[in-house]
């Protein structure tokens, strides 16, 4: 568990028209913060972080939204071009003439380990299945995330 990624996410309710920009991403960038801290102060230790920011979009006067993700952007920060896209794939049609609403803002932290001072373990032999085996000796005090244990266990 120790080298494996750690996801934090942030929501907050947002009901801002799209074309208010400027707060939607002054808000994302808020959460981003919110979310690089919580991983930063936990337990484990990070060599990098990085995140995603969605937003939950729909036509004025509709209650079906979408969740549009920076990894659908054609543009940085183009959410409309991306949120349109996506409409049109999913019903078929876009809705002309209609304020787009955001919804919702949630940004995705996630904290990335790196392998570091790699360290092979010892290896004792052990008796079984009939034969003596080299087996790897590890003690749980001193085992770290970066040593490598060759089986069998």
């Amino acid at each position: 568990m120790a080298l494996a990624n750690v996801v934090h996410e942030e929501q907050v309710p947002c009901a801002l028209n799209y074309k208010k920009k400027e707060e939607i991403m002054e808000r994302s960038e808020k959460l981003r913060k919110v979310c690089q801290d919580k991983l930063m102060n936990s337990e484990s230790k990070f060599s990098k972080f990085s995140s995603e920011l969605f937003l939950h979009m729909r036509f004025e006067k509709t209650d079906f939204g979408l969740m549009v993700s920076e990894d659908e952007l054609v543009e940085k920060n183009d959410f409309e071009t991306a949120f349109m896209a996506r409409y049109k794939a999913e019903f078929g049609f876009v809705l002309k003439g209609r304020e787009i609403l955001i919804d919702d803002i949630r940004v995705r932290g996630t904290g990335h380990s790196e392998v570091s001072n790699t360290k092979v373990c010892e290896k004792t032999e052990k008796f079984g299945n009939s034969k003596n085996t080299d087996t790897p000796n590890t003690h749980r005090e001193t085992t770290v995330s970066s040593n490598i244990c060759v089986g069998p266990s």
